[in-house]
């Protein structure tokens, strides 16, 4: 997938970030236009240390992602209008669910195993 966002990230590469999670805030945070910081509940980072994965919709002001937790890391699986990315997980299978946390609801969807 190629993003479509118009920022100053890498178009057409889709980045890993390395799974960590602060015990200060009890969120994690990435940064895929390298001027907005966007954040996911740590327990995300929890599920996946036990094999438990995760897609999820989030934002920034430059594009909206979709995103994926894997075992080491978040990878985006698409980003550009916030319709598109809202089609692109509703065509995901698994179950919706919603974590709560310091920061509010988050809403996700748990993935089916591989």
């Amino acid at each position: 997938m190629q993003c479509t966002a118009k920022c100053d990230c890498n178009p057409g590469v889709m980045q890993r970030i390395s799974l960590r999670a602060s015990s200060k805030t009890g969120s994690s945070k990435f940064r895929q236009c390298r001027k907005h910081e966007v954040y996911y509940p740590a327990e995300l980072v929890q599920e996946a240390f036990r094999g438990r994965f995760y897609a999820f919709m989030t934002s920034c002001e430059c594009s909206a992602y979709l995103i994926r937790t894997d075992s080491d890391r978040v990878r985006f699986r698409g980003a550009g209008d916030a319709e598109g990315i809202a089609a692109m997980y509703a065509d995901l299978p698994g179950r919706d669910i919603v974590i709560r946390d310091g920061r509010g609801e988050f809403h996700c969807k748990r993935l089916p195993p591989d």
